[in-house]
């Protein structure tokens, strides 16, 4: 990785500021106490500043948590650190990749041109959107039929050497040496997480912004 490069393009004191919004939908209540690290932010980072990058030297913890079919999903209890890092990923990436999430489709996406605000304040009210409007096309005179799909397991069976090369490929010739280096981050994190190549973390909102790009030119029938 090119720390160097790496070190300019994050904003880490950002990403600690999204710390606390970022698990408010978690699927463990907040074991950590993430306030506490938001509180000490410039101590929190201080102190690490020299082993941020340093990814593979700290643990994150693979579990389990039931599913509403009585079945299991692979859970992760994800580092501090590493959370940041996936955090500042998603903050230098976003600007340039959200512009490629159609308009009609509802999923994560920037509720705000302000870079340093939270990307998805409104991700609930896209969810009530979302239900509403399908009511309501349910209830049209006009409607035949209604056809519901799942794409079951979908984040378990992300490839994430092809997101990388998704995101790359919307990128195109406009991606800088920072862009570059952010994205081999990303792709060296999701490896550390997953032991196969598959799979990116769930019920996280940066995934939830991956996983909608990586859908793109996929979800088609």
């Amino acid at each position: 990785m090119n720390y160097p490069v790496l070190k300019k393009a994050l904003n880490l004191p950002l990403a600690v500021e999204w710390l606390v919004e970022d698990s408010k939908d978690d699927f463990y209540p907040d074991p950590l106490c993430f306030r506490d690290i938001q509180l000490a932010k410039d101590e929190y980072l201080a102190q690490r500043e020299h082993r941020f990058l340093q990814v593979d030297t700290v643990p994150s913890i693979l579990d389990y948590v039931p599913k509403k079919n009585c079945m299991l999903r692979e859970a992760i209890w994800l580092h501090p650190n590493h959370r940041l890092l996936y955090l500042a990923t998603l903050q230098h990436l976003l600007p340039k990749l959200d512009k490629f999430l159609h308009s009609k489709v509802y999923s994560y996406r920037r509720d705000s041109d302000d870079e340093k605000a939270y990307p998805f304040d409104n991700r609930m009210d896209r969810w009530k959107s979302f239900h509403n409007d399908f009511r309501a096309a349910c209830l049209d005179p006009s409607t035949n039929v209604i056809l519901l799909t799942d794409i079951a397991s979908f984040y378990d069976h992300i490839n994430i050497a092809a997101l990388r090369a998704r995101i790359e490929s919307m990128l195109g010739n406009s991606a800088t040496d920072a862009d570059r280096a952010v994205i081999e981050l990303l792709e060296t994190l999701l490896n550390l997480w997953s032991t196969t190549g598959f799979g990116i973390p769930q019920n996280l909102d940066a995934s939830r912004f991956f996983g909608s790009l990586y859908q793109i030119g996929r979800a088609h029938v």
